[in-house]
């Protein structure tokens, strides 16, 4: 009998962990046909409503890295009441600031419920409209699975203004997505198809201050060309996008937007735009450098034109030392050659401060008024060269002109005194 338990006891040891095996077995299996299910109802879906997607694009904003506005997927499921905007976000930690500027920071795709989304817009009272895409139902359930998966992957993706932004992660998105057809930008407007310098003047003229940052700091990138989808701007979605097509195998077309957009937050039109564009402000401190430089020839003006003399030699070197971080260490705008690091460097101030006490330190100023003569010259050669800027160098070139003859004319009356001293001294 004792035999008889314990041999009993030894069955249930070992028969209760393989029925638990089993039985968790039994589940796996059964989430994996519920899964395998639900995959086959999605797949068996063709009412083209049961998911929408969107375009959603805000209005440009007062904040330099928003001037463009901004752009975001919405991918909608009404039997569900799913509803989510994906956009391309970084974290906002000082050490990410830092990393931005640094054009190091890394972002990713995330999901915001619409409402949240939407509500920080409403906010800062900038409009938010609508685009439905023209997509079928499977494209749009491959483009919330794309942005999921997108989602769900580490931060990989270098901010940059030029080419990776919250515009070109939702067109390459929706490229992605679409079966056996392809967007087609054979019709947008002729400025999309030149340099990304003509580019970016169209994308940003709504504020020529931005403008001027951006093509100050674009550099070389200025001139040369990328794909149009990469280039694409919030602001001027409307009348590039209305101009593409989706295009399938067989050479039919069909619009990417499926009607007119709809706003969804309406505009307070709190956006600023100020009466001092780059024209104006330069334009009016080269007459003022002019007037100047004038009266210390005809007046004999000294400390002013001195003082201003320092405070340009210091703007000048402030901003070199911007520029050559921008053009050879950060990503942020396109490391490349920038042209402006011709007037605007910091090697004139190195000079200064090493050779100032050489006798012929002032044919520096000569030498450096040359150049900037001709690269004003140079303005149409380059995309990125403009009147606005090159107000800047004209201002330069005049002082670098006024000091040389100036410092000239001293050299040449203090010879004149020596002579006259040696002279006197011989007789």
């Amino acid at each position: 009998m004792k035999e008889r338990v314990t041999l009993l006891y030894l069955l249930m040891i070992f028969a209760i962990p393989y029925w638990g095996m089993v039985r968790a077995e039994d589940g796996r299996v059964a989430e994996s046909d519920n899964a395998q299910k639900k995959e086959q109802s999605l797949d068996s879906i063709t009412d083209e409503n049961f998911v929408t997607s969107s375009l959603i694009v805000a209005e440009p904003s007062n904040v330099v890295y928003s001037v463009m506005g901004h752009c975001a997927l919405r991918m909608e499921c009404p039997s569900e009441q799913l509803d989510y905007c994906f956009t391309l976000e970084s974290d906002t930690e000082l050490g990410d600031f830092i990393k931005f500027f640094s054009g190091k920071c890394m972002a990713r795709v995330v999901s915001i419920p619409t409402s949240d989304y939407l509500q920080v817009f409403e906010a800062e009272g900038r409009e938010v409209k609508q685009y439905p895409l023209n997509l079928h139902i499977k494209e749009k359930q491959l483009l919330w699975k794309n942005l999921d998966d997108e989602e769900m992957t580490p931060p990989h993706l270098r901010f940059n203004f030029l080419n990776t932004n919250c515009m070109m992660m939702s067109i390459l998105m929706i490229e992605q997505s679409l079966i056996d057809e392809q967007l087609d930008f054979s019709n947008v407007p002729d400025y999309m198809k030149d340099v990304n310098g003509v580019r970016i003047r169209r994308h940003s003229e709504h504020s020529p201050w931005s403008q001027f940052l951006y093509i100050t700091l674009y550099g070389a990138s200025a001139d040369s060309k990328i794909e149009i989808e990469k280039s694409l701007s919030p602001t001027t979605i409307e009348e590039v996008l209305n101009q593409v097509s989706i295009i399938n195998d067989d050479g039919e077309k069909r619009p990417i937007f499926n009607g007119n957009p709809e706003t969804v937050v309406p505009s307070k039109h709190l956006y600023w735009k100020s009466s001092l564009t780059p024209r104006i402000v330069f334009g009016a401190i080269l007459l003022f450098v002019l007037l100047l430089t004038i009266g210390e020839w005809w007046f004999g003006w000294k400390r002013l034109p001195g003082i201003i003399d320092i405070t340009l030699l210091i703007i000048q070197t402030i901003l070199g030392v911007l520029l050559l971080y921008f053009s050879l260490y950060s990503n942020l705008f396109g490391s490349q050659w920038n042209w402006y690091l011709i007037p605007l460097c910091p090697l004139p101030a190195i000079l200064y401060l090493l050779f100032r006490k050489n006798q012929n330190y002032y044919k520096v100023y000569l030498v450096y008024a040359a150049i900037l003569a001709l690269f004003i010259v140079a303005t149409p050669l380059s995309s990125q060269l403009d009147f606005d800027h090159q107000l800047i160098t004209a201002t330069l070139l005049i002082r670098c002109l006024s000091v040389f003859f100036k410092r000239k004319f001293q050299r040449e009356e203090k010879k004149q005194y020596f002579c006259k001293l040696i002279r006197l001294f011989i007789i």
